[in-house]
């Protein structure tokens, strides 16, 4: 069995990349290609591709594999034998490695004269004859070189089709066969290790290829196939065994929170490592994900690498052929490479470009020159960190040497937690996305205004009393946390710091639970209030969730008391506390004295709470607020927890449309006719600028909060 049955070869990439490439178009063909259309008894080759040579026979077909043959057999008197000479593998430009595949001959003889052998195998499909020598055995290679070729040359077959391999191997077989017979529907055929002759009506000889990890649905000749599709052919290969995965873990207890993103490292042990792995995982948890380091081996099953990829929400890795395993994740996947020094170039080539094809969230994290092993080994000043492209020119052999094989990466965690975060922002979106409507509240006020004829002078009017700017050249800005690893806006450690007395954590605790409750925004950039909205919004989702677990809880254990008690209720009466005179009048002492209202209590209770105490339940609203601490609360309390959300988002909303709402109450009043046109302009402007995460009904939460009030208490009353 192969070293390279199931995993990774030791070789890289970037091994096979020479300068000789640098000529090379985008695409391999730009036009129909040649010998697209073939007359019986001919052979026609087409040359003029850069990366690879075609030939294609039509007629009488037969192998040989003792002489690397294939002969055309024609009943024409001419008498001249046409010889082509092809190697069926798709780096020709490569003179190195293309040095190392066997050379197949095409031969044409008369029918008539041949004295060879009938055939010992007829085949009633047409064949794709290809080589799986030269870089095979590399991950990267086998993809780009052979699999996706191969789905670009079969395609139009329908899977009607023979694939025989020149240089076969077993473990080829045995790694990619799922893949294989979702392109054919016949087994392979070994050329050189089967020694009867193969009879076919037609053979292609030779695979397409249009770019790195592509398919150019333009140049596909049935069809408007895209890698899309290649990845949909992975999917269907790998599914059963997928299946059956899952159904061998069911029986294990996992831990695993699927509420949260999940985000794979791709570990790599030899060059290009990342040096501080282990607390770049802690970061990534931190930051909200659950992790999953992938240290995939010569013996890991490929269908086990699909299945960590596919189902993750961010993919992270140190440029390298491991990266092509990027193909298997889902569109609109964050693919995160870590691009080290001195190979710009390749990583945006072999993987940038193709993955945006693919339709991910490509991201391109380029090291500085400090997160590089060799800032320390030669120096800033040395032309390696300073001018790697230099270097580059000087040559493959010092590029290999210098920066893949001698190179290793230590990340700067705070500069990598911005790129983390945005992931995570991204990843949130993504799953509630379908959750939030089309429509924001802001979008809502403007439109329906407008059309309702409005004076903007009101408008302007209402939004100064709706919200006073401050001057905040004259606020008093607030430290923000820093006595935990979170952002302003995140977890709270209930610990204290022999430095830091109990009122300053206090005063922190205030500014952080004003943040996350919207009362005050000021101070914060754009971007921070669209990262607070996605995390608010994914919290929003996660109380929902919380919420609905429980009513469904409390409908059983009604419908169990029910059965239990034989579908009637028993009602006890107490009687009143106090009673009245015939004039209505109470008759105890108390009575006398007027009582405080529920609010006023509440009020004056919460204002003399101690300090220990306010922070514990500032602490308690924090962690809800981050969708923590959800277990002990009842239905009633998710509900309220609910609204107070919504009226978050709703602020949030607001603050952050202010700026616009001012300057369109600003614009001087126009004719009504001109005012239509310009509303459905600036309904057009505000969608485009602010994508909608609130739906309309957030007018309604303060109606709502009462009637779930008033029905919280009604139910309380009849228990």
């Amino acid at each position: 069995m192969s070293p390279y049955l199931f995993g990774f070869s030791t070789l890289s990439l970037l091994d096979s990349f020479s300068r000789e490439n640098e000529g090379l178009s985008s695409y391999e063909q730009l036009t129909t290609p040649f010998c697209s259309e073939v007359s019986n008894g001919t052979i026609c080759c087409d040359r003029t591709g850069l990366r690879s040579d075609i030939c294609v026979m039509k007629g009488d077909i037969r192998t040989n594999a003792a002489s690397s043959s294939l002969f055309l057999f024609t009943s024409t008197k001419n008498n001249n034998t046409i010889v082509q000479k092809i190697k069926p593998y798709t780096r020709k430009w490569e003179t190195s490695v293309m040095n190392t595949v066997q050379e197949l001959n095409l031969i044409t003889k008369d029918s008539n004269k041949s004295s060879d052998s009938v055939c010992d195998v007829y085949h009633d499909v047409p064949a794709v004859f290809f080589s799986t020598g030269g870089y095979t055995g590399n991950v990267y290679h086998e993809f780009n070189d052979g699999l996706i070729p191969l789905f670009i040359t079969s395609q139009r077959f329908n899977k009607k089709v023979v694939f025989v391999i020149v240089e076969y191997h077993d473990w080829w077989e045995m790694k990619y066969g799922t893949i294989v017979s979702q392109l054919s529907d016949y087994p392979l055929v070994d050329f050189g290790g089967d020694s009867r002759t193969h009879c076919f009506k037609e053979a292609i000889v030779g695979l397409r290829i249009h770019d790195e990890l592509t398919v150019n649905s333009t140049l596909m000749v049935n069809g408007n196939q895209t890698i899309v599709d290649f990845r949909n052919v992975l999917d269907r290969a790998y599914s059963p065994r997928i299946q059956s995965l899952v159904q061998e873990e069911a029986n294990e207890t996992t831990t695993v929170d699927f509420k949260k993103p999940k985000l794979v490292i791709l570990s790599r042990n030899g060059s290009r490592a990342i040096l501080n792995e282990d607390l770049l995982v802690k970061l990534a948890e931190e930051t909200g994900f659950n992790v999953e380091v992938l240290r995939p081996n010569k013996r890991t099953e490929m269908a086990k690498i699909y299945r960590s990829m596919n189902t993750s929400d961010v993919m992270v890795g140190v440029h390298g052929a491991a990266m092509t395993h990027f193909l298997f994740l889902k569109p609109k996947t964050v693919f995160i490479q870590i691009v080290p020094l001195g190979t710009d170039w390749a990583a945006e080539t072999y993987y940038g470009e193709p993955a945006k094809k693919l339709g991910l969230k490509y991201v391109g994290y380029k090291i500085t020159p400090q997160e590089s092993s060799l800032y320390d080994q030669y120096g800033k000043d040395d032309p390696i960190i300073r001018d790697p492209d230099s270097l580059n020119d000087k040559g493959w052999e010092y590029t290999k040497k210098i920066y893949l094989q001698g190179q290793n990466v230590k990340l700067d965690l705070r500069r990598f937690r911005e790129t983390l975060a945005r992931s995570y922002d991204f990843s949130i979106r993504k799953r509630t996305r379908e959750e939030v409507p089309h429509s924001t509240f802001v979008l809502f006020v403007v439109f329906f205004g407008l059309r309702l004829g409005i004076d903007r002078g009101r408008v302007r009017a209402t939004l100064k009393l709706r919200r006073t700017r401050r001057d905040l050249s004259k606020k008093k800005v607030k430290p923000l946390c820093d006595f935990c690893r979170f952002s302003r806006y995140g977890k709270i450690v209930l610990h204290q710091r022999d430095n830091q007395p109990l009122e300053s954590q206090l005063d922190t605790l205030r500014i952080l639970t004003r943040r996350l409750t919207c009362k005050d925004l000021h101070g914060l950039s754009f971007s921070e209030l669209l990262s607070l909205e996605s995390r608010l919004q994914g919290v929003l989702l996660i109380v929902k969730n919380q919420k609905k677990k429980i009513d469904l809880e409390e409908e059983e254990r009604k419908q169990k008391q029910e059965a239990e008690d034989g579908g009637t209720r028993r009602w006890l009466l107490a009687p009143c506390s106090s009673s009245t005179t015939s004039y209505g009048e109470r008759q105890d002492d108390e009575a006398q004295v007027p009582l405080l209202s529920k609010t006023q209590r509440e009020f004056e209770r919460r204002n003399a709470e101690s300090e220990e105490t306010e922070f514990q339940r500032l602490w308690l609203l924090n962690e809800r607020m981050n969708g923590r601490e959800l277990d002990r609360m009842t239905s009633f309390d998710l509900s309220l927890l609910h609204l107070q959300i919504l009226r978050a988002l709703l602020a949030l909303t607001d603050h952050k449309s202010a700026p616009r709402m001012e300057q369109i109450a600003r614009q001087p009043k126009e004719s009504s006719c001109h005012s239509k046109k310009e509303s459905i302009s600036w309904s057009a402007e505000l969608e485009e600028d602010d994508p909608p995460p609130l739906p309309v009904r957030l007018l309604f939460a303060s109606t709502k909060f009462r009637k779930l009030v008033i029905t919280r208490r009604r139910s309380t009353r009849a228990e």
